[in-house]
């Protein structure tokens, strides 16, 4: 029993100081009554009224061992709480500020869309009224032509040139 209490304290020494020093102290009646007794059951020593109060002051100890222990966790266990909360809080602020930004970006980048939309469609409108309506028609030859652009706008451009005196067709793309 000796040799497992001494394990024990210098493990919690090791781990936490101020606990093995608590129990160190709250052990030493014990270690002491134990002796005592051992003494007394070889009658080394008288049997006397100083057992039973060791064991009496032994659990007065150990109450107290025990009280400062559980005092000290829920204590830290409080602290600990007490930052989760404050860091939840913050992770909330952070989370609104964050997403009150990406909804104003979402906004902006959608007007700036409807521009650019607006913006594309007048310059396909421009784009078709530089192109000929009709190709010239002149002789036997019929031309058509169809220009449809990929998207509002295209990169293309066509127009004809048509010399009435030598009868020629001059096509540019």
């Amino acid at each position: 029993l000796g040799v497992h209490i001494l394990s024990v304290l210098i493990g919690a020494w090791r781990e936490e100081r101020e606990f093995a020093l608590s129990m160190s102290l709250a052990l030493t009646p014990v270690i002491f009554s134990c002796a005592h007794m051992a003494l007394v059951v070889t009658k080394i020593a008288p049997g006397d009224i100083y057992v039973q109060e060791s064991v009496l002051i032994l659990c007065l100890i150990f109450a107290f061992v025990l009280a400062r222990r559980f005092s000290l966790t829920f204590t830290k266990l409080e602290q600990t709480e007490l930052q989760l909360r404050e860091a939840n809080i913050s992770l909330e602020e952070k989370v609104i500020a964050r997403t009150r930004t990406i909804s104003e970006q979402k906004a902006e980048i959608e007007r700036r869309n409807l521009v650019l939309e607006d913006e594309l469609r007048l310059a396909g409108q421009i784009q078709k009224s530089l192109l000929p309506v009709s190709p010239p028609q002149s002789g036997p030859v019929r031309l058509a032509f169809l220009y449809e652009p990929m998207l509002e706008v295209g990169g293309d451009f066509i127009d004809f040139y048509m010399d009435e005196e030598r009868q020629r067709l001059g096509v540019f793309i």
